[in-house]
């Protein structure tokens, strides 16, 4: 996952625009997007279950 690609997921996770988020990730080769997995999951204590269905 590339560093521009997890700041912007931060920054989105930070705003709660999850519209952007998966506009991101929509945009972002797959296979980066398979990489976040592992990235998104552990914040979901944070940012609680939005990503239960990705």
């Amino acid at each position: 996952m590339t560093l521009s690609l997890q700041f912007c997921i931060g920054i989105a996770l930070c705003v709660d625009e999850l519209e952007v988020l998966f506009e991101l990730l929509h945009k972002a080769d797959f296979r980066q997007f398979v990489n976040a997995r592992p990235w998104l999951n552990s914040h979901r204590l944070i940012h609680g279950s939005i990503f239960n269905e990705l």
